[in-house]
């Protein structure tokens, strides 16, 4: 039997050079397939379907916030820029993100062990 060690697989591209391209990631930020994890006081989003996974949602979503994150890239996902946004300052993320009945927050380092495996990575 094969360990399985949570935060040791990690599918996404770091794109070490473009990173640091100031104008590249602005171009990232408003590309429509690109996906945002919004962190809630230390919670990951968890999505309510069949599969433990998290919860990435589009720009159109974030423009439904009445605040303003600043977007943390995280790399890409078969191509795709993935960003991280800190949304703590919500009192009802849910509601907000209007996303009700689609998602839950719950503790990251919980979700992790929870999680199918390219989530927790």
């Amino acid at each position: 039997m094969r360990d399985s060690y949570v935060f040791a697989g990690n599918p996404l591209d770091r794109a070490e050079f473009e990173r640091r391209d100031e104008s590249w990631l602005a171009k990232q930020i408003r590309d429509p397939q690109s996906r945002f994890l919004p962190m809630w006081r230390l919670n990951a989003p968890i999505a309510d379907d069949a599969e433990t996974r998290l919860a990435w949602v589009n720009g159109v979503v974030l423009d439904r916030l009445p605040i303003s994150p600043t977007p943390r890239f995280l790399g890409l996902l078969d191509g795709v820029p993935h960003f991280a946004i800190d949304i703590s300052d919500l009192e009802d993320p849910i509601n907000d993100l209007m996303l009700d009945g689609e998602l839950q927050f719950e503790e990251a380092r919980a979700a992790a062990t929870m999680l199918i495996s390219a989530d927790a990575g």
